[in-house]
């Protein structure tokens, strides 16, 4: 054979090696592609937490914000002056459950504006881990430059004095914690001022802390079981005044625990007993005891005090145990009006909940009709005289199921989130965010989504509407929220 004849043999062999090779590299190549491309599109396609922002007059779409954490689906936002505060969660001890408990939490701080992430801080270290659900995490309250936390760990009281006798490993303090109240400015994330104080698991969701413009009050448990109301200077943490409210015993320890809630205006602390039904008033500056104010609502109260008890200038609005609604004097406890929710006109077969703010009083009634199919009505009613001012239907459910704020408002328009789910009840989320006229029950705006909007985590000021969403991760991605 020639050379020439061998030479082009050999490039012929090569090329041929050179293919095979090729075709095997690619074939090798192919397979982690594949289960790469596979993982990547599974990834895209599945949830992940947002911070949504909506023009509160228009309902335009303004801005998103991720947020790597299921804890935030199941908490409250709050909103101070140009920042609305989320609560995050840190380790959580079972990562595969997007309701395990978690070890640590932090509190980011969003632009209202812009959507931009202005800080995180963590709360001080109080040792173990939080100790029980998301869902009863307490609420946070934020009042101007000033975010109040109450903070547990699972550092079990398991002696304590009560009448100068030692409780140790009493099953009735089984589910006592120690922890803090703390005081941070929101501008710095530093702390201002802490209070100690021993909590309940269960009572945790029950927040337990108001304020006025200089003083934060507190239901607070003391190390010896004392129950009582306590009064701070917000500023400097100064205690003002205490008043011995109970005792918890071995017996009583659960029922005590559970017993009683804290509300307020600016002139007077208010304690509820739920058990009693009373509203005990006692002053701002000084502690002095008003006379009591006995209510209709109480006993049996499951879902927030929010939704059943609310006061504003110098009534007391009342969602009773009997489904009425009542307005009572503030100072004498005299009832001006009680009234029960007109059923035929409005479809009303179940009062759900009353939210009383400032810009009116709005009922939610709920149409039970099957599984995963409820009819809502919203009905506005007069403060003066309990009288419907309007009323407004949807073909499914608004607000929540957990307890949480049903509605919300600000000086204008009334919000909600409109459920629209199928019935397996998570494949197929269209929810959507209505925004109501409160003066003639019309309706402003519906934003539609494709993706789950949570219905406890609500906010709003003037100017934007704010809530936590389950969404697929392309969208973020994409910017393809709207």
């Amino acid at each position: 054979m020639s050379t020439q004849k061998l030479a082009t043999q050999y490039r012929a062999d090569d090329k041929r090696l050179s293919l095979g090779c090729f075709l095997w590299m690619l074939a090798i190549l192919s397979i982690p592609a594949a289960l790469v491309g596979n993982w990547g599109w599974n990834y895209l396609n599945s949830n992940g937490t947002a911070l949504i922002a909506l023009d509160a007059n228009s309902g335009k779409y303004l801005w998103s914000s991720a947020i790597d954490n299921d804890l935030a689906r199941l908490q409250p936002l709050v909103v101070a002056r140009d920042r609305v505060f989320v609560r995050v969660g840190k380790n959580p001890i079972d990562p595969s459950d997007d309701r395990s408990s978690y070890r640590r939490y932090r509190i980011e701080a969003f632009s209202t504006s812009s959507g931009q992430k202005l800080r995180s801080f963590n709360p001080p270290e109080l040792g173990g881990h939080l100790n029980n659900s998301p869902r009863n995490l307490p609420p946070m309250l934020v009042d101007r430059n000033r975010l109040w936390l109450n903070m547990t760990s699972d550092r079990q009281i398991v002696a304590a004095k009560n009448d100068g006798k030692e409780m140790r490993n009493n099953p009735a303090l089984g589910n006592i914690r120690q922890g803090k109240v703390l005081n941070i400015d929101t501008q710095t994330g530093k702390l201002n001022w802490s209070v100690d104080r021993i909590w309940s698991i269960e009572q945790l969701r029950y927040n337990g802390i108001v304020t006025n413009d200089s003083n934060t009050a507190i239901l607070r448990i003391s190390p010896t079981l004392d129950i009582s109301v306590e009064a701070y200077n917000s500023d400097t943490g100064q205690r003002i005044w205490e008043t011995q409210v109970a005792t918890i015993t071995a017996k009583a320890a659960s029922p005590l625990f559970h017993r009683y809630r804290l509300l307020a205006n600016s002139e007077t602390i208010f304690l509820f007993d739920t058990s009693t039904k009373q509203l005990s008033g006692y002053s701002w500056d000084t502690g002095k005891a008003k006379p009591p104010i006995l209510t209709k609502t109480g006993s049996g109260l499951s879902r927030s005090l929010r939704n059943r008890l609310s006061i504003h200038d110098r009534t007391i609005y009342s969602l009773n145990n009997d489904a009425t609604i009542s307005a009572l004097d503030l100072n004498t406890g005299t009832q001006r009006w009680e009234i029960s929710p007109p059923k035929s006109s409005t479809s009303c077969p179940f009062l759900h909940s009353m939210t009383a703010e400032r810009s009116g009083i709005y009922l939610l009634c709920l149409n039970y009709r099957q599984a995963n199919e409820t009819k809502s009505t919203i009905i506005s009613i007069d403060r003066q005289t309990g009288k419907t001012i309007w009323y407004r239907q949807y073909s499914h459910r608004v607000g929540s199921g957990w307890g949480g704020s049903d509605l919300i408002s600000n000086s204008k328009t009334v919000y909600g989130i409109l459920q629209n789910r199928d019935n397996n009840g998570s494949m197929s989320w269209e929810d959507a965010v209505v925004a109501i006229a409160n003066t003639d029950g019309k309706q402003r705006w519906q934003w539609q989504s494709n993706f789950r909007l949570y219905e406890d985590t609500i906010a709003v000021d003037e100017e934007r509407f704010f809530a936590i969403a389950s969404v697929p991760r392309w969208r973020l991605l994409f910017g393809a929220i709207d």
